[in-house]
């Protein structure tokens, strides 16, 4: 009977360390590796699926594009099928842009986004624009961005 009691008190004291062990390891934090694959940015990616070429756009001081100066590249514009991505701070706001209406001239109009972008915090979020994303211009008229290019050209013209 001895032999048995010092038996039991073998095993629970081994499960006892073991659960002790368990805790421990727990308990302690992961080494820092220095990788960032689970940091999330905040990020707003803008996608051009338009027929249009947008010069620059703006999200809460955020910009997009640029409008090329006199002798400068065109690769900073946003063209037909490209998309561009940046980090963002987390806020709410319209997408302010400038679009090329007609390129042989290089003219351009301004407009807004008829919807309010908000963008929370480690969000990533696109924003596409279509021919049929509604748009403001700038006397607080709604058009299609198709709409709002033709009207310009209509006018100009």
């Amino acid at each position: 009977m001895k032999n048995f009691e010092h038996d039991t008190i073998i095993k629970k004291t081994g499960l006892l360390c073991v659960g002790l062990l368990f805790v421990f390891f727990s308990a302690c934090e992961p080494e820092d590796t220095g990788e960032t694959e689970n940091i999330v940015k905040t990020t707003l990616t803008i996608s051009n699926n338009s027929s249009v070429t947008f010069n620059s756009l703006n999200w809460n001081g955020t910009e997009w594009g640029g409008y090329p100066g006199y002798g400068e590249e065109v690769d900073k514009q946003i063209k037909p099928g490209n998309k561009q991505t940046k980090d963002v701070d987390a806020g709410s706001g319209y997408i302010f842009f400038e679009v090329v209406y007609w390129d042989f001239y290089g003219d351009t109009a301004s407009g807004r986004t008829n919807d309010v972008i908000n963008i929370e915090k480690k969000e990533a979020k696109t924003f596409v624009f279509t021919d049929s994303t509604l748009v403001v211009d700038n006397s607080n008229n709604t058009y299609t961005l198709s709409e709002f290019v033709q009207r310009q050209l209509q006018a100009y013209r």
